[in-house]
């Protein structure tokens, strides 16, 4: 009986014993992960210190938002003033590229068409292509020349095809609409619209110009090429009647890619605004007051993209106006929603500017962690500068942010060091344990 105890006895101490040593290496594994949770609450946070640090004693003086939002969780990183409007300036040419993406596919191409109808009038009917030229026209009557080298027209009529469009659009500066980067959008665009004043520097054709301008380069070249007609060349920026016509020549635009690596890569106004018209103008009674204009936009950022701009402000596709409002939270979920879609991803990364080496970013960020990490698009006006893009920090994980400065005075350099700077803080982020030096 003693034996018998004696071994009851001890196979109750070693059942105890695992059981005890079964605990402590449960309890192990949950301070482990507890521990790992803890530090990695820390890092995040500790990141989050460092864009404080640099964006808190600023909010006193100038107006600043900020959203960074991890592509692999969705989670959002870090965010200040993230649902304040701001004026976006050529970030919203982002918007501008993802509708046309979408909605046109990126091989669409703008047509310039010569017409004939039934009285032998030839039409020139321009649809709005931004990079058409005097080259481009003059190919194109050589090229009717020779298809038709004995045919004598009736008139020759250049359908402008505007529809009662402003060729300014709402808020833009009247020293912008002085230069080649804020020069007038119609659908009869040729060589940017603009040209050279008396001391040869480039400048954008005058408003009042426009037609007179067009009509001359017709004339110059049906005379270069010999067109025969009998009637007069006349300007319509609406036709009355428009009877049935037969193409004759058609020439055509690069693709909608190729015009958005100029129009993002380079920020160029004109191509962003060409796009614009392209995309709402169908959809917009002409009755609708300016502030609505860019509902179709609006519109089609919610079809494609799912975020509702109900109460942004869109007046224009390039961001010179200063109507424009978003905020940091809605530009940075469209990234979001842009980067998720496949058939969208590819060209949007390969069309935004790389930090340090090419289009509007090429002379920033060219050394440090930000080199070659930041593809976003930059926007920047008098008391105004933003970046909107993607990033990818040192473990190699993406993530979406916007960054818009509104309201400063003094050098517009300074602050693009601070965002500049910013970034270099995202990039330098981690999710993960490890190595990081805290300011």
């Amino acid at each position: 009986m003693t034996v018998f105890k004696l071994a009851v006895g001890f196979w109750l101490l070693y059942a105890g014993i695992i059981c005890f040593w079964n605990s402590l290496v449960m309890l192990s594994k949950k301070v482990f992960l507890l521990l790992l949770l803890f530090f990695m609450g820390c890092h995040s946070y500790r990141t989050a210190s460092r864009l404080d640090k640099t964006v808190l004693p600023l909010d006193k003086k100038i107006n600043i938002g900020m959203e960074v939002i991890s592509l692999k969780t969705g989670k959002i990183i870090y965010s200040h003033n993230p649902d304040r409007y701001f004026i976006p300036a050529s970030t919203e040419k982002v918007l501008t590229a993802l509708a046309a993406l979408a909605e046109l596919g990126q091989d669409f191409q703008f047509k310039t068409q010569l017409l004939e109808d039934k009285h032998s009038n030839l039409t020139i009917k321009f649809e709005g292509d931004p990079v058409l030229t005097e080259g481009d026209l003059f190919n194109l009557f050589k090229e009717l020349k020779v298809k038709f080298p004995e045919k004598t027209f009736n008139n020759i009529m250049i359908d402008l095809n505007d529809h009662d469009l402003p060729l300014l659009m709402p808020g833009w500066m009247i020293g912008d609409a002085e230069s080649c980067y804020g020069a007038p959008v119609n659908r009869a665009i040729l060589n940017k619209n603009c040209t050279y004043d008396k001391e040869k520097q480039r400048v954008a054709v005058k408003v009042r110009h426009i037609n007179a301008a067009m009509k001359k380069n017709i004339l110059t070249q049906v005379t270069a090429h010999h067109i025969a007609y009998t009637g007069k060349i006349k300007v319509y920026s609406k036709l009355r009647s428009r009877p049935e016509k037969t193409l004759v020549l058609e020439h055509s635009s690069p693709s909608l890619f190729v015009l958005l690596h100029e129009g993002l890569k380079d920020s160029d106004n004109l191509i962003m605004e060409a796009l614009f018209i392209k995309l709402v103008e169908d959809k917009l009674p002409i009755d609708r007051a300016w502030q609505e204009r860019g509902e179709p936009l609006k519109e089609l950022i919610l079809k494609y993209y799912g975020v509702d701009l109900a109460e942004a402000s869109t007046v224009d596709g390039s961001g010179l106006t200063r109507y424009n409002l978003i905020t940091p939270h809605q530009l940075t979920a469209i990234l979001v929603s842009a980067y998720k879609n496949n058939k969208v991803r590819p060209e949007l990364l390969s069309l935004l500017p790389i930090a340090g080496i090419d289009g509007t970013l090429k002379n920033r960020m060219r050394k440090g962690l930000a080199y070659g990490k930041i593809r976003a698009k930059t926007g920047g006006m008098t008391g105004l500068i933003s970046l909107a893009g993607f990033g990818e920090d040192k473990r190699g994980e993406a993530f979406a942010f916007t960054i818009m400065i509104n309201q400063f005075v003094g050098s517009a350099e300074d602050q693009r060091n601070l965002v500049d700077h910013l970034c270099e803080i995202m990039i330098d982020h981690q999710y993960l344990l490890g190595k990081e030096k805290v300011d």
